[in-house]
């Protein structure tokens, strides 16, 4: 028996939309913005104290947003489609 004959034509087109159609947005009430304002608060007092850019907390706020707005699995999803 050949692998994907192990599942159903409904099971293998939920998986190629799971991997390929971009994650839906959080629904607003499981949003949580605190993480992406600390972060922020962290990046201008970070440049106010230092006079300087820092990419890493640009990194952290961009990530911050990801999963602020798609839940922690929208790095999967990304890295599948980067390959």
């Amino acid at each position: 028996m050949n692998d994907l004959e192990k599942y159903s034509i409904k099971e293998l087109e939920a998986e190629i939309r799971r991997r390929y159609e971009p994650p839906q947005m959080l629904a607003s009430e499981d949003i949580n913005i605190s993480a992406v304002r600390d972060c922020v608060v962290d990046y201008i007092n970070f440049v106010k104290e230092n006079r300087r850019e820092s990419k890493d907390y640009r990194q952290c706020l961009f990530e911050t947003a990801l999963i602020t707005f798609y839940g922690n699995d929208i790095f999967n999803w990304l890295n599948e489609q980067i390959d």
